[in-house]
């Protein structure tokens, strides 16, 4: 794997993104990610999986950089890949937590919003979805996503603002479930693992299949309609301007 880290330890699998300074997604990470999650689906020798990221990030969100040079075909290809990584997070049925070590804005955020429990670090970080701003439509399986997590009412204010969130402001509304110093952030996580596991597999598993039934039809990755609105507006002039605006302001920083 190139883009990611993979360590086992009594049966916990943590997954460390490592990409460059951000650990921003491209297609690389989405199917190594793809791969990952489908083959832990069926080994027996891992009960459960922390994702985490490196520094100051989690994830900076989709890779701007890279994706900004992809002929239409590939771009299609990306986000049909992505929506599938998304659905298998989403429908993963053993235990999955977020250990949010940095930065997590965007697609950074989808990530933890597909866990079942997530640990932010302290500090100046920023975490919510600001697609937005981004000039990327809001797909209902993001706002299904949001929804889950802080409310509709909170979820539709939020993604319509474009709102970064500090850790403070995160944890009060309920995106994450603990805020603890970034030396504690693995740590907590394992700690939740170890509740999760005492419980009786199956019933734990089949449990959350059930919890989420409504949340994984929500994220079915077959969207040919909505990639391609995303795709009519991801080639706009407009928004081309803006993206190309990001990634200039990305390599100066």
């Amino acid at each position: 794997m190139n883009s990611i880290k993979v360590t086992v330890r009594d049966k916990i699998a943590l997954l460390s993104l490592d990409k460059g300074r951000s650990n921003a997604i491209g297609m690389e990470m989405v199917l190594e990610l793809k791969d990952i999650f489908q083959n832990i689906e069926k080994d027996d020798n891992v009960s459960g999986v922390i994702l985490t990221g490196k520094d100051e990030y989690f994830s900076a969100g989709l890779d701007f950089v890279e994706l900004f040079e992809y002929s239409e075909e590939q771009i299609k290809t990306f986000w049909e890949q992505y929506f599938s990584l998304i659905y298998i997070l989403t429908s993963f049925k053993k235990p999955l937590i977020s250990a949010i070590n940095g930065h997590a804005p965007s697609a950074g955020t989808i990530l933890s919003l597909c866990s079942d429990y997530s640990v932010l670090a302290e500090g100046n970080h920023s975490i919510g979805l600001n697609e937005v701003s981004l000039g990327i439509i809001i797909p209902d399986s993001f706002f299904q996503l949001y929804t889950s997590r802080i409310g509709r009412s909170k979820a539709n204010r939020y993604l319509l603002d474009g709102k970064l969130l500090s850790p403070a402001e995160a944890l009060a509304i309920g995106l994450v479930d603990e805020v603890v110093s970034k030396q504690s952030v693995i740590n907590s996580a394992v700690r939740q693992m170890q509740k999760y596991l005492q419980y009786n597999k199956v019933v734990w598993q089949e449990s959350k299949l059930n919890i989420r039934r409504n949340l994984i039809f929500a994220v079915q990755p077959h969207q040919p309609d909505l990639i391609k609105k995303i795709l009519d507006e991801w080639w706009a002039p407009y928004n081309r301007s803006i993206l190309q605006t990001i990634i200039q302001n990305f390599k100066k920083a």
